[in-house]
């Protein structure tokens, strides 16, 4: 189906993008964010990883999809300044359908993907990798969401690469500290890349 005129202006809009997926700027916002209220935003940080773990295993992965929205959705609203409580976190509930529909096709599409000789599954992995936050904000559909990802972030791909790799490698910098250092560096990473398309693909009413 073709994405309606706002959604093709928010794909237009993150393509044309002077500074894609900065990473000095991404990080500093993140950090900025975190730091508001450093001691609240990691618990709930963690909270939310830890529903996010729990849950989905305990349901063989049919929730993972809405309570990974819930966790996207607690982290934009931390990003932005917005109050953010554990309420947040269960919030993806209210679009059950689509936070499963994207999980299962996404995850369908890129594991098939990998099996192609692993480049395929690699680039659908970052080209959809801002569809939940899009289908967070109300986007669209699951499935407008996973296209307008694909085709805002493709013109920028080695970039947000870059970006996601050095964001995993921060948050799992960690480790190196017994483990504890775990605590802040997850939460910081996923600010992160919440940050990165938050600048891409900024919030409706900021629009």
């Amino acid at each position: 189906m073709p994405l309606n005129p706002s959604q093709e202006a928010l794909v237009n809009q993150a393509k044309s993008a002077q500074t894609p997926f900065d990473l000095g700027a991404c990080f500093s916002a993140a950090w900025s964010a975190l730091n508001r209220d450093l001691g609240r935003n990691l618990l709930l940080s963690l909270l939310g990883l830890l529903v996010l773990a729990v849950g989905s295993g305990l349901s063989f992965g049919l929730l993972a999809g809405p309570l990974f929205l819930g966790v996207i959705r607690l982290n934009q609203r931390i990003l932005r300044g917005e109050p953010a409580d554990a309420n947040a976190l269960f919030s993806g509930f209210s679009e059950f359908g689509p936070a499963l529909g994207l999980a299962l096709v996404s995850g369908v599409l890129t594991a098939i993907g990998y099996l192609l000789c692993i480049l395929p599954g690699l680039y659908l992995a970052v080209a959809w990798a801002a569809s939940w936050h899009l289908l967070a904000d109300g986007r669209g559909s699951f499935w407008d969401c996973m296209e307008i990802s694909r085709r805002a972030v493709t013109a920028h791909w080695g970039w947000a690469l870059l970006l996601i790799l050095v964001a995993h490698v921060v948050g799992w910098v960690g480790v190196l500290a017994c483990g504890i250092g775990l605590l802040l560096t997850l939460p910081f990473a996923i600010l992160v890349i919440t940050a990165a398309f938050d600048r891409r693909h900024p919030p409706p009413s900021t629009l």
